[in-house]
């Protein structure tokens, strides 16, 4: 992986976030929810991905509005693999923590890597 939105140890993410992570490979096929983990320290959330081949980028949509000052954590499975067949060597995680306020939004979570 080369990027994500939003960063690791993220803070004040919008509580509808288009989480977004580029890839140093192309994947070997458009990948589904079920290679990530969107997980709020209880339960694996629901969620939707978009794989857009030409910037080697996955967008991963939560299915219904995150919780205001949680801290979430996504894992990108090795079941995933690149356009050599070769998967990742382990799963990879990043975390980040929504705002504490409805309607707020900051930058952390805009824009694209």
């Amino acid at each position: 992986m080369i990027a994500t939105v939003p960063a690791d140890k993220a803070t004040g993410v919008s509580l509808t976030p288009t989480i977004q992570i580029v890839f140093n490979d192309p994947l070997d096929r458009p990948p589904s929810a079920r290679h990530f983990c969107h997980r709020d320290g209880t339960a694996n959330l629901p969620v939707t991905t978009l794989y857009d081949s030409s910037k080697n980028l996955v967008s991963v949509f939560a299915n219904g509005a995150l919780r205001p000052g949680a801290t979430y954590t996504v894992t990108v499975g090795v079941a995933l693999k690149n356009a050599a067949g070769d998967p990742l060597a382990a799963p990879y995680s990043f975390s980040f923590t929504t705002t504490l306020h409805y309607g707020q939004r900051n930058d952390h979570a805009r824009g694209g890597p």
